[in-house]
């Protein structure tokens, strides 16, 4: 995401498991149309109109499709991405895009193994995306590409991918090839954990008493002390059905969440872990369809964006919204482990295996910086899909901390809370 604010967003539309906020700069985000380019005098987030077979991809491949305007220069196909709240296009979205305009630039049998990402300025929603990709080298076993994201002639977000040939099973088999990886942790399965439209039931039972019992209070005693304490807890409820009832609708991925509600008190920040199931709400088309080249790697890196820098917040209370001046990403990177073996889309609704498993920790933060580490495993056999790195702002408001209190591992200052 970028890093240009001033102040934290308020909440968007995912509550409190929302994606973090792409925030941009005052200045960016009321942009008047006079100062477009000629062509764009009318704000439009593409310079196409949207091609009617869009309509049958699911909302990731919407998302993620580019439109070749040179061979080696794309455009966004489909409207960019703003939740409600934000100011800024959400920062997975770009990833995922400039992943696939690399790719499209690739010759057959490299698959994408990392990516070094960068958010230089905030993206703009109304103004279409250019991505200019530079081949950098094209090797017999490496191939790397450097691609630049331009709005109104400005870079916003740049990017180097690495692409790599798959090692030959003969050489694996041989014993020449050294492998291994850190274990999957035991956790509740997928289908053990509540789901989103459960969730959404459950809101809504709940706006549905409280609304009853609110009515009930007013008619036996209007002056009910307790009416005020009740009508806002409702108003809470309310506000979480309507950004489940969104996500939805917009998301182009499932989410079951395994964070605690709250860590032992003695636990260390750095060791505090965010976790949860995830995988695309429908199956995606071969690339032979649906023109998007390593669709399953983009995706994958389009969902790596969601709540990373935010793990800050979600481990210390003292990074809490309430406390935040500031919290955007800075760069971003992600190591793919498994090549065209990679898939987000697993349908099967009783199969615990076709889920991912994510996992988030904040290993450092100081210097109004923060580092966080991603892990992301395959569910059915516990195969290590990616490790995802991100380095954030994380700028607090006066009096959050304890100045001079550090955490039990001397590395994290204490809540205040």
């Amino acid at each position: 995401m970028p890093r240009d604010s001033e102040e934290l967003c308020p909440p968007t539309v995912k509550g409190e498991e929302n994606i973090d906020p792409a925030s941009s700069s005052s200045d960016l985000s009321t942009t008047s149309t006079s100062s477009l380019p000629p062509q764009l005098s009318k704000p439009t987030s593409t310079l196409y109109p949207l091609p009617l077979y869009l309509s049958s991809f699911s909302l990731i491949e919407r998302y993620l499709h580019l439109t070749p305007l040179t061979p080696t220069t794309f455009t966004n196909t489909n409207a960019l991405w703003q939740t409600p709240g934000a100011r800024g296009i959400y920062g997975g979205e770009i990833i995922g895009q400039s992943i696939v305009a690399a790719a499209s630039t690739i010759p057959e049998n490299f698959w994408l193994h990392s990516i070094h990402a960068y958010f230089v300025l905030a993206g703009d929603a109304r103004v279409p995306i250019t991505y200019e990709v530079v081949n950098i080298r094209t090797g017999r076993s490496f191939a790397t590409r450097q691609v630049k994201a331009l709005q109104r002639g400005e870079v916003i977000f740049v990017i180097m991918a690495s692409f790599q040939k798959p090692v030959a099973e003969a050489r694996r088999q041989s014993g020449s090839v050294a492998e291994w990886q850190v274990e999957m942790p035991d956790v509740p399965k997928p289908n053990e954990v509540l789901s989103e439209e459960e969730k959404l039931k459950k809101g809504e039972e709940l706006c549905t008493n409280l609304r009853s019992t609110i009515a009930y209070k007013k008619s036996k005693n209007p002056e009910d002390p307790t009416i005020p304490t009740d009508e806002q807890t409702l108003s809470t409820a309310s506000t979480a059905v309507i950004h489940r009832k969104y996500r939805l609708d917009k998301d182009p991925f499932e989410w079951r969440k395994l964070q605690p509600s709250t860590y032992p008190p003695s636990q260390p920040y750095s060791e505090r872990k965010v976790r949860f199931w995830v995988r695309t709400r429908k199956p995606l088309l071969p690339q032979a369809m649906s023109g998007i080249p390593h669709v399953q790697l983009a995706a994958l890196a389009y969902f790596t964006d969601n709540w990373f820098i935010g793990t800050v917040r979600r481990v210390n209370d003292a990074a809490g919204r309430k406390n935040l001046k500031m919290l955007v990403s800075l760069d971003h990177t992600v190591y793919f482990h498994l090549g065209k073996e990679t898939r987000v889309d697993g349908r099967e609704e009783d199969k615990d295996g076709e889920w991912l498993l994510v996992e988030m920790d904040a290993q450092w933060v100081g210097e109004e910086r923060g580092v966080v580490t991603q892990r992301v495993w395959r569910g059915g056999d516990g195969r290590l899909v990616a490790t995802c790195v991100q380095e954030g702002l994380v700028r607090l408001r006066e009096g959050a901390v304890r100045v001079g209190e550090r955490g039990e591992e001397g590395a994290v200052v204490r809540s205040k809370l």
